[in-house]
C-alpha cells in the first residue's frame, strides 16, 4: 500500500481517493491515514535525509536531533579520552586532510599526521579532572555538519580554562570525520572594536 501511494503521479487528492476505493475497496478514512503515514517517508527520500529527520527549514539548513546527538557523542568520547592524555579519540576522528588551529601554535596545521606530531609532544602534559561542554550547538547540510561550543577544564589545582571550539564535520563511508578543527581561547577584552579597528 506505501509503495502504490508514493509512486502515484500527481493527481487531485479527491480522484486519488475514489480510485484507490474502487481498487482496493479502502475506505477514505483508511486512505488519510496510510497517507499520512507515507508522507514523512516521502520528505525523507526527496531531500536525501533519514525519515526520523526534519525538513529543511528556512536558509537550507537540516535540523535532525539524530545527527546532532551522534555529533555531539563523538566529540564527548573524544574530549574524555584527551582528558586522561589519550590522543586517540581525536586522532580516530580527524579526515587524513584536516586542517587545524591551535592558540599555541603560530600557524595552522595541515594533515592528521602533522597533528598527531604535536599531540605526541603535549598529550602527556595533559591534566584535566574534569570539563563540561557549554551550549554546543550542531548545524547541519547534506553531508556536513558544524558542532560549536564553549570549553571549560578544570587542572589539579582547580584553575579553569575557557576554549572556544569549532568542528567541521562530513559523512564518509567511515562515518563522521572532522576536517576542519579550530580551538581559541575564550578570553574577554576591555578593548572595544571601534577603538581597535582605529589602531
Amino acid at each position: 500500500m506505501t509503495t502504490m501511494l508514493t509512486s502515484w503521479p500527481k493527481v487531485g487528492l479527491r480522484h486519488l481517493t475514489i480510485a484507490l476505493q474502487h481498487i482496493s475497496g479502502i475506505s477514505a478514512l483508511e486512505f488519510y491515514r496510510a497517507a499520512a503515514d507515507t508522507a514523512p517517508k516521502f520528505i525523507a527520500r526527496k531531500f536525501d535525509q533519514p525519515e526520523t529527520g526534519r525538513i529543511p527549514e528556512t536558509g537550507g539548513t537540516i535540523v535532525n536531533t539524530d545527527i546532532e546527538s551522534q555529533i555531539i557523542a563523538l566529540e564527548q568520547k573524544a574530549l574524555e579520552r584527551w582528558a586522561k592524555s589519550d590522543a586517540t579519540g581525536f586522532l580516530d576522528l580527524y579526515a587524513p586532510e584536516v586542517s587545524y588551529f591551535d592558540p599555541f601554535l603560530p600557524k595552522r596545521l595541515d594533515g592528521r599526521d602533522k597533528i598527531k606530531a604535536y599531540y605526541d609532544m603535549i598529550q602527556s602534559r595533559v591534566k584535566i579532572d574534569h570539563f563540561e561542554l557549554i551550549k554546543p550547538k550542531v548545524q547541519h547540510w547534506g553531508d556536513t555538519a558544524i558542532l560549536t561550543y564553549n570549553f571549560l577544564s578544570w587542572g589539579g589545582n582547580d584553575e579553569e580554562f575557557c576554549w572556544n571550539c569549532t568542528e567541521v564535520f562530513r559523512q564518509t563511508p567511515q562515518g563522521w570525520r572532522i576536517f576542519h578543527s579550530h580551538w581559541s581561547f575564550d578570553t574577554p577584552t576591555d578593548v572595544r572594536v571601534d577603538e581597535a579597528v582605529q589602531e
